[in-house]
């Protein structure tokens, strides 16, 4: 969570300092040359200094903040490099021979402004990074996994490092634990607890602590958990061969072996949730005409609705409905018996089966896209009632 948000800060900070560059660039221009709209050699120069400033602080290291040393001394950094970045500029106008061209008073200005709000934007994330530290909305939280044994001595280990970054939300020990707590954090039963807790998003991260001779138990935890979207981990002393390690971190000072991680979390998550939408918004207005030919064709092929609705298992098992054009004469279904469509079925209209073959009745899906139940590019989601249908058949079997 602390990782997440930090990111997300840091990344509003990236495009915040390029824009107080510039600002301040025009600021300085009016202060000492009176007019607010620069000349192209002035407005030249602000621009290489924003483009370079930016370069500079990236390539810094400005932004990249650990959590556990989020302080007013990493951000003097960000000045020190601006100043860096703009003896850089001055030096190249010199070497240039066109320094000359520009006022004294224009870069003292601008040096200046753009100095103190660039301190300004990072007093003000250093606050919200505060405020939300002391409010706790920035603690990783951490569902522990794992033998009673285990889990209780990685549940005080954790204890004992810094608890203002790590929040233990509970211990998930299997059936045959009594322990109804260890510290303060109670402890569940089976892994489906788990997996409803990480479903209402109370995880941010699975940490796995099985002992050797629970191989099994191991393996089957990390298959059910390998689609959750969240980060697992597991400590170094589980069995971990053949396992698919993708690198190591610290959670709480503890050392661990990262599985898995969560799908576009920080700024990735919020670009593609913006492409996808902006780029849905463009398909369906070019789409529009066709869209209106096929809505026609399927309502005079047979009665019914043009568009079936389904409800289907999306992120993190949330339901949600989607849109397609209908291809079926309208049916009922079984709740004892599900039929699957097949190539020749009855079922399926004329119009219908050439939707089907050429992929047109899934149009409509891209409201599903606008409305960000659904990915333009992503796994195919499951059909509600065939997951409950087959869950049912696992459990009867």
């Amino acid at each position: 969570m602390f990782q997440t948000k930090l990111s997300l800060a840091l990344g509003l900070l990236r495009v915040a300092d390029p824009l107080v560059i510039v600002t301040s660039g025009l600021a300085a221009h009016y202060l000492r040359i009176g007019t607010l709209v620069p000349s192209e050699a002035y407005a030249v120069v602000i621009v290489l200094g924003a483009l370079l400033a930016a370069n500079f602080l990236a390539f810094g290291g400005s932004y990249r903040v650990a959590p556990e040393s989020v302080s007013a001394t990493n951000f003097l950094r960000g000045l020190l490099i601006w100043l860096v970045a703009i003896g850089v500029l001055l030096a190249g106008l010199f070497l240039a021979k066109v320094s000359v061209t520009y006022s004294r008073g224009f870069v003292v200005y601008w040096v200046v402004l753009a100095g103190v709000l660039l301190i300004a934007n990072r007093v003000v994330l250093l606050s919200a990074v505060s405020v939300m530290k002391q409010r706790g909305g920035l603690k990783n939280r951490v569902a522990v996994l794992g033998s009673a044994e285990r889990a209780q001595s990685v549940i005080e280990r954790l204890y004992r490092s810094n608890t203002d970054l790590t929040y233990v939300v509970g211990g998930f020990v299997g059936d045959e634990c009594q322990m109804p707590h260890i510290q303060d954090r109670p402890v569940f039963g089976t892994i489906a607890a788990l997996r409803r807790m990480v479903e209402r998003g109370r995880v941010d991260e699975i940490l796995m602590c099985f002992d050797h001779h629970e191989k099994a138990a191991f393996r089957s935890a990390l298959d059910t958990l390998s689609a959750s979207p969240v980060n697992v981990t597991c400590t170094t002393g589980s069995d971990v061969d053949d396992l698919p390690i993708i690198g190591t971190g610290q959670i709480g000072g503890l050392f661990v072996l990262r599985l898995s991680d969560r799908p576009l979390s920080g700024w990735n998550g919020v670009v593609k949730n913006i492409e996808d939408k902006v780029l849905a918004a463009l398909l369906l207005v070019a789409v529009a005409p066709l869209m209106l030919v096929v809505a026609g064709a399927v309502k005079l092929s047979s009665p019914g609705p043009v568009f079936f609705r389904q409800m289907r298992y999306g992120f993190n098992n949330k339901s949600f409905e989607v849109f397609k054009f209908r291809t079926m004469r309208t049916h009922e279904e079984s709740e004892d018996f599900l039929r699957q469509a097949t190539e020749d079925d009855p079922r399926i209209t004329a119009i219908g089966g050439f939707l089907r073959r050429t992929s047109l009745d899934e149009l409509p899906q891209l409201i599903n896209v606008l409305q960000g139940t659904m990915s333009l590019v992503g796994p195919r989601p499951h059909a509600v009632s065939h997951n409950d249908y087959y869950q049912r058949l696992s459990r009867t079997a």
